[in-house]
């Protein structure tokens, strides 16, 4: 889980610096996405996984399942679709 890399001694100062700070809308800190143990990315190992499964079998469940994701973590930062 990425958040357990965080909580390490390394980043102490740079949650101390963060401390006096408040999220803009904390009620989003509630939507599933962020209890999700890993973000959501798009790298290019995944990509490439992705196409190599179009590109043999002309399956496109991966490529649907990831514009999902993205989908579901652009509605958690509450970002529009401009």
């Amino acid at each position: 889980m990425r958040g357990d890399l965080y909580r390490q001694a390394p980043f102490a100062e740079f949650r101390a610096q963060l401390a006096p700070y408040q999220p803009v809308d904390s009620s989003a800190l509630g939507r599933d996405y962020f209890a999700a143990p890993e973000p959501q990315e798009l790298i290019y190992e995944e990509i490439e996984a992705i196409w190599a499964r179009i590109d043999q079998a002309d399956d496109w469940n991966a490529f649907d399942a990831k514009l999902a994701a993205i989908e579901t973590a652009r509605q958690a930062y509450g970002l529009s679709e401009d």
